[in-house]
């Protein structure tokens, strides 16, 4: 982009110092030049090209998605213009656009939107589409390695997240095929994290055996000199999917312990958050009821320091906390926990409909007040049933309410 002059070429290179930032692990100061790049581009009007302004809407909408201001994120990508004024834009600055978006559905938890965003610039066998390929091309014709590279970078990140977003929509043979031709792009340690992608899709699948051997592969092979927090996280998912709990644990403890050293922005404590809940997860299968509760309470209380916080997660750690408590036996503990997952669900119903959902004061009224075992027990199981009854089939909560009663035995 050598050609650009004037005030384009001053909002690029705010863009390209943004980059730098985030390469370095800065997003304050990659928002701030990003700010200061739009800033520029409303100043200069007509005169900025839709490229550059998409560009530097698209990357701040990215930053704001890592620290995870996701409100702030779709304001930001709401106001992106593509089409029809702007449809003469360039096919990589749409696949960036798109990029973005999935990446804020996928932390919004809006897969199949993740993946219609994505689909139109890949086939069914994750390929790059004609026209993707044909921005390539051009750019190797006009020697343009900037744009290749981006275009390059683009289409990586994008086969990426449509994998996770088919994996997290159950999709798992479309997430399989777009993780396996990734892997074609990235050898050696950098295709770490697709592999073990992929072996979570077996898992995933019911083929246990073949995800065992996959973890045993990557056990051998060992992991790169430097592991981010999320990729000893994704080891102790793929452990725990093979029955290899003590070992999830030891990669958990390695994920905490990365988090500790690395930046301590939003993304860093949601991977925390993430961890702790497994770790309770698998002290739970071992046994270790004591320990489970202290990782879930604190898993907890990072929850609720994120801005915003997001209480359906919440929820789902309450439960899961409600398991541990139930498993020493402390059926009343249990229940108070509960009964706070009752309040955020009768919260989200707001002014909609509520039947499945009893008002918590009353709930409390009518179940609290006994020193009986047997009777909080039997309250505990109602009220786990009125939150199965309120939560829709396919909500992550309502999964987790679902293996908790099958752990406790009400079904």
């Amino acid at each position: 982009m050598a050609y650009l002059r004037g005030i384009n070429a001053d909002i690029l290179e705010y863009i390209e110092l943004a980059d730098a930032s985030l390469d370095a692990g800065n997003t304050e100061k990659a928002e701030t030049r990003l700010r200061a790049a739009l800033v520029l581009a409303d100043e200069a009007g007509s005169r900025t090209k839709p490229a550059i302004r998409c560009m530097a809407e698209a990357n701040l909408a990215g930053v704001l998605v890592q620290t995870g201001r996701q409100g702030e994120a779709g304001v930001v990508l709401g106001a992106i213009e593509v089409a029809p004024a702007n449809d003469f834009l360039p096919l990589s600055i749409l696949l960036l656009v798109a990029v973005t978006r999935s990446r804020w559905l996928l932390a919004t938890k809006e897969y199949k939107q993740a993946i219609d965003e994505l689909s139109p610039f890949f086939t069914s066998d994750g390929t790059p589409t004609r026209l993707l390929k044909f921005e390539i091309w051009r750019n190797v014709a006009n020697g343009n390695l900037k744009s290749l590279g981006l275009v390059r970078r683009l289409c990586a990140a994008g086969l990426e997240l449509l994998g996770i977003a088919c994996f997290k929509a159950g999709h798992y043979d479309a997430g399989e095929r777009s993780f396996r031709r990734l892997l074609k792009r990235r050898r050696g340690t950098a295709g770490q994290t697709v592999r073990l992608r992929l072996a979570l899709a077996k898992a995933a699948k019911g083929d246990s055996a073949g995800a065992k051997t996959d973890y045993s592969a990557i056990c051998r092979r060992g992991l790169p000199p430097k592991v981010s927090s999320a990729e000893f996280s994704l080891m102790a998912e793929l452990a725990q999917a093979v029955g290899e709990i003590q070992a999830a644990i030891g990669w958990l403890e390695k994920s905490l312990a990365e988090a500790e050293v690395t930046a301590m922005g939003a993304a860093a404590q949601r991977i925390r958050s993430e961890s702790f809940g497994r770790l309770g997860q698998c002290y739970l299968s071992l046994g270790q009821a004591a320990k489970a509760e202290a990782a879930f309470r604190t898993q907890e209380e990072i929850q609720r320091r994120l801005v915003p916080a997001d209480e359906k997660e919440i929820a789902a750690t309450l439960v899961n906390l409600a398991a541990s408590l139930c498993k020493q036996g402390r059926f009343d503990a249990a229940l108070t926990e509960l009964l706070k997952v009752l309040s955020i669900l009768y919260r989200a119903a707001g002014s909609g409909p509520r039947s499945a959902i009893t008002a918590p004061k009353e709930m409390e009224a009518s179940e609290h007040g006994s020193g009986d075992v047997q009777a909080t027990a039997d309250a505990f199981a109602r009220v786990v049933s009125t939150i199965k009854a309120a939560l829709p089939d396919g909500d992550e909560t309502r999964q987790t309410v679902l293996q908790t009663c099958r752990e406790l035995g009400y079904e």
